[in-house]
């Protein structure tokens, strides 16, 4: 069977590539060839620029030839990736080439990431809910889709009613998103897993091995340094470690632009984004993917909870894998011994493979066409 799988593939964002990649590699376990539907957005067309960009120029004239070009570098090595791991169909301009694309696969999945977030994609682009002509011959299932947070824009509702009504499956990333698909269009749906508790990964990593220990810190709430930068103070001094930090390529630079850290690492590849949760020896995050590459990598960790709004992701986390007890409020007393335990770590990853397990399932039953809800 001939899969196409219509994402948030196309961003500088270590999540949003390797979920792509683990549901592409899933899919192709069950003997099948697929295929990630090249088709950005308008609205998003700025995450295809090269270096030459207004934030990039403006990282160039403030911030220095050396984070100019560190920038270009992160962009290069995120589309060696797409490229070479990803297996794209040719680009899709607008909805016409999406839909001529579209009608060369045998099943179509939307998802994962947050493509049914309408905050994002309500007033731009609802091809994410399929509002464009599919042939009758093409299945569709959204695979782990995620609408990222309760209070979506109720303008749209009642045309995502009827377009949910082309899916044949519905598999959605949490209870949130199971919520709004219940109210929006009485549908029921399967909570399956996040995409990339679905591959090893071991095909994309980095060889790399690092010459020495350190404390692996991967932050991306810019308003919450203040806080964070407290706790890793704290944790460095008792644990004694030198803190790497990934920089993330999004955000307009700073002159200290992460909280506590000795070493910064900018134009961080995919590949060695993973390798360095991998020989991490503990990992400070307040990330969604940088909490599932810990568990998947057994390394101690700790998620900061800022109160901001991706921590309702972070809630489905702790309930669904039993994870509560290492995410932490930064106003809250941490404790960095929880970075030297691991005993924990083994139960949780098996309970990512139980619903690893599961959701393979779902997406065998999907694609052969024996799940309908």
């Amino acid at each position: 069977m001939k899969v196409g799988i219509l994402t948030f593939h196309f961003g500088r964002n270590y999540g949003a590539l390797l979920q792509a990649y683990g549901l592409r590699k899933a899919i192709d376990s069950l003997g099948n060839e697929t295929h990630v539907v090249h088709y950005i957005p308008q609205h998003c067309s700025r995450y295809m620029s090269s270096a030459e960009t207004p934030l990039l120029r403006l990282g160039w004239r403030t911030y220095g030839l050396r984070l100019a070009i560190e920038r270009r570098l992160r962009t290069f090595r995120f589309n060696h990736f797409k490229r070479k791991a990803l297996r794209l169909t040719p680009r899709c301009h607008n909805k016409e080439e999406l839909i001529q694309q579209v009608a060369k696969f045998d099943a179509l999945v939307v998802g994962s990431d947050q493509v049914w977030n309408l905050n994002y994609v309500g007033s731009n682009d609802l091809c994410y809910f399929l509002d464009f002509p599919i042939p009758e011959n093409v299945r569709c299932l959204s695979y782990a889709a995620c609408c990222g947070r309760k209070d979506q824009s109720q303008a749209y509702f009642s045309m995502v009613s009827s377009l949910l009504a082309k899916f044949h499956s519905i598999g959605v990333r949490n209870e949130v998103t199971a919520e709004f698909v219940k109210s929006v269009a009485n549908r029921s749906s399967t909570i399956v897993a996040d995409p990339t508790l679905l591959d090893s990964y071991i095909d994309v990593e980095d060889r790399h091995i690092p010459s020495s220990r350190y404390l692996l810190m991967y932050v991306l709430e810019e308003k919450s340094f203040a806080d964070y930068r407290k706790v890793i103070f704290k944790i460095k001094k008792q644990l004694g470690l030198p803190v790497w930090a990934i920089a993330d390529g999004n955000k307009v630079w700073h002159d200290d632009p992460l909280p506590g850290a000795d070493r910064t690492l900018f134009g961080v590849s995919p590949g060695r984004f993973l390798s360095l949760i991998k020989q991490a020896d503990c990992v400070v995050t307040d990330s969604f993917h940088g909490t599932i590459f810990s568990i998947k990598y057994q390394r101690p960790f700790i998620t900061l909870n800022d109160g901001s709004w991706r921590n309702m992701r972070m809630d489905d986390l702790a309930n669904r894998y039993g994870i509560g007890h290492r995410i932490k409020s930064v106003h809250t007393e941490i404790d960095p011994n929880l970075l030297e335990r691991s005993s924990d770590l083994k139960i949780i990853l098996d309970f990512f493979n139980a619903h690893k397990r599961f959701s393979i399932e779902y997406l065998k039953k999907a694609l052969d066409g024996n799940l309908y809800q």
